[in-house]
């Protein structure tokens, strides 16, 4: 499959968000709770009961309370119905960033481990559940709004009931002004990476970042690597990405003698393509960094792009579109071309998403039969 790698430069300023902008759902509380707002963040989060009509709520197991966030100690599952769906209030023709958490945390006293559910945004399949007693999961996809509202859905596949803990809703601008533009009404991206590269352990988010997205620590360092970081601040690049200052700030390279930096491998097999953002910040400018950006050039079927240099304390953004390997293995790898002698190949965060086509943008009528059974009287 063809291969394009665009080096982002558009002229561009996101519009400006707010938490008042937000919609932060606590799961499993009274339609009656007052809401709380997060410690750490900042952020304000209400009940789901204005939300849905259906379900039970739960705490996880006692002992389980002191490991997690107040936001994760609650939840809400469906024992009834193939199909439970949230009604989460929209503005056609506005993008969002949708994001789920699950902690399990035994709730329910079976300490199951085989738990597995689909999530869907209306009629379309986002993402599979897989959950489990002791970790919480957080998936986070990106849709274009088609009406006033949307359903976001748990599908019971037969594999326990479903359940949700926390549920949030962030816009990222009108068609023409939003983040990812790439993204269409035709077109979902959900999250399989969001990576703060030589960075701590923590996630970073709101209100570092002002439209709350996660950014992971990275998983599996490697011994070749070597952290770098400034304090200076990042210039944007008025692309249509925003990654915050403080996520440009840290980076790694490539160790010693190294002219090879393998930033990812990962393994997942999907009829559907990946979308690749690598992105980039320099740290220093008294000698040329240059190198070649492969991918999958372990197996020969990879593209490259040659002879890119990060700018000096600027952002930058490569987005290679539409890339799928028939065997469903990938990595990215930064190679030193020969004009870079001293200076081994960076990054500073990377972000990839599976593109999923939005077959069918439209309500189903049993979504709306569900979500508004309270308020219609027929």
């Amino acid at each position: 499959m063809a291969l394009r790698f665009l080096v982002l430069l558009l002229v561009f300023a996101p519009v400006a968000v707010s938490q008042q902008d937000f919609l932060s759902i606590d799961c499993g509380h009274d339609a009656n709770y007052s809401g709380y707002t997060d410690k750490i963040t900042g952020i304000f989060y209400v009940s789901d009961g204005s939300y849905i009509d259906a379900g039970e709520n739960h705490r996880i197991a006692p002992d389980l309370e002191a490991v997690w966030w107040d936001r994760s100690q609650t939840l809400r599952s469906f024992p009834s119905g193939e199909r439970n769906c949230y009604a989460l209030p929209t503005v056609a023709g506005t993008k969002y960033l949708v994001r789920a958490e699950f902690t399990y945390g035994n709730y329910d006293g079976k300490n199951s481990s085989s738990l597995q559910f689909d999530l869907h945004l209306g009629a379309n399949y986002w993402q599979t559940v897989y959950p489990n007693a002791w970790s919480s999961y957080a998936y986070e996809a990106i849709f274009v709004a088609w009406a006033g509202w949307a359903p976001w859905c748990l599908v019971n596949t037969g594999h326990g009931t479903p359940f949700v803990s926390v549920l949030e809703l962030r816009p990222l601008g009108r068609l023409g002004d939003a983040l990812y533009q790439l993204v269409t009404p035709r077109l979902v991206i959900s999250v399989f990476r969001r990576i703060n590269m030589g960075a701590g352990v923590s996630v970073v988010r709101y209100p570092d970042d002002p439209y709350d997205r996660f950014w992971w620590p990275m998983e599996n360092a490697s011994p070749g690597w070597v952290n770098l970081s400034t304090t200076r601040p990042i210039q944007p690049d008025r692309s249509d990405y925003a990654v915050p200052s403080r996520i440009l700030q840290t980076a790694v390279a490539a160790s010693g003698n190294d002219t090879a930096l393998t930033a990812i491998t990962w393994q997942y097999k999907t009829k559907y393509s990946f979308m690749m953002l690598q992105h980039f910040a320099d740290f220093q400018d008294t000698q040329l960094r240059q190198f070649d950006i492969l991918i999958n050039e372990k197996d020969g079927s990879g593209r490259k792009l040659k002879s890119y240099s990060p700018p000096y304390l600027a952002s930058q953004t490569v987005y290679t579109e539409s890339y799928r390997a028939n065997d469903g293995r990938y990595n990215i790898t930064l190679v030193c071309t020969n004009a870079s002698v001293l200076l081994p190949p960076m990054i500073n965060a990377l972000e990839i998403y599976v593109r999923v086509p939005y077959e069918n943008p439209t309500t189903l009528p049993s979504d709306f039969r569900a979500i508004y059974s309270k308020s219609d009287p027929s």
